[in-house]
C-alpha cells in the first residue's frame, strides 16, 4: 500500500509540475522586440511605411475596464461614423495589426476609418468597441 502511495504521489507531483510549467510558459510569453516586427512586416511587403505615415492619424488613450488604459492609433481618412477594431495578440505589436488595414483600400481611400488597438481577449475587446463608440 504504501508503495502504491508514493507511485500516486510521484505521479501527482509530475503531473502538477507540468502543468505548472506549461501554464508559465502561455502566461509569460515574451513579446517580439519591435524593430524585429517592423523589419518583418517590411520585407515581406506587407507594410508601406510611406503610405502609412501620409494617413490623417491620431493617438487615442481608451480607458479599460480593467484599470488602465490601451493606447490606440486612430486612422481617419474620412469623416464618417464607421470604424474597424484591430487588436493584436500578446507577443505582437500594432506595427503587425497595419497589414489588416489594407484589406480596407480601395485605390488611395479607405473606406472605413480604424482604430489599432491593443487587447487580449474577446470580452475586452468588445467592451473597447463600445468605449470608442461612445467617443467618436
Amino acid at each position: 500500500m504504501r508503495r502504491f502511495l508514493r507511485y500516486l504521489f510521484s505521479i501527482v507531483l509530475f503531473l502538477s509540475s507540468l502543468g505548472v510549467y506549461f501554464t508559465n510558459r502561455l502566461m509569460f510569453m515574451r513579446k517580439k522586440e519591435d524593430d524585429f516586427i517592423l523589419e518583418r512586416e517590411k520585407e515581406s511587403g506587407r507594410l508601406d511605411l510611406i503610405k502609412y505615415e501620409s494617413l490623417p492619424k491620431r493617438e487615442v488613450l481608451i480607458p479599460s475596464p480593467f484599470g488602465y488604459n490601451l493606447k490606440a492609433v486612430a486612422v481617419e481618412p474620412h469623416k464618417n461614423s464607421r470604424y474597424i477594431v484591430i487588436s493584436h495578440g500578446v507577443t505582437e505589436n500594432k506595427m503587425n495589426s497595419i497589414k489588416y488595414m489594407n484589406l480596407f483600400w480601395t485605390g488611395d481611400l479607405m473606406r472605413l476609418s480604424m482604430i489599432i488597438a491593443a487587447t487580449e481577449n474577446p470580452e475586452e475587446e468588445r467592451q473597447v468597441t463600445d468605449i470608442m463608440k461612445s467617443l467618436i
